[in-house]
């Protein structure tokens, strides 16, 4: 799987901590936001979406709402990067952005 993280704030303000990527075995992409002050907790986490939506989508659109919703903006250059990774079918990649 690619893994791409980054650390940003919400829209009220919190501090997280970022994960996304392509996961190559279940053929979608994947999100985890956790608050960096209190480890293991989750804003959210692909794997907790509701039974109507698939856990690891082939689109990001579902994930982008959930961005969105929580005020947080990727990185430039990061919503290009997983459509690679899923064209390339990437995995064992890691990257931070900044």
């Amino acid at each position: 799987m690619s893994q791409h993280t980054f650390q940003a704030k919400t829209s009220n303000g919190q501090e997280v901590s970022v994960l996304a990527g392509w996961d190559r075995p279940l053929q979608g992409f994947f999100l985890v936001i956790e608050r960096i002050k209190r480890p293991g907790d989750y804003l959210f986490c692909n794997l907790d979406v509701p039974s109507s939506v698939p856990a690891h989508p082939k689109t990001w659109d579902y994930f982008q709402s959930e961005l969105d919703r929580l005020g947080i903006a990727m990185p430039k250059g990061l919503m290009q990067a997983l459509l690679i990774d899923k064209q390339r079918d990437a995995g064992n990649s890691k990257k931070h952005w900044t």
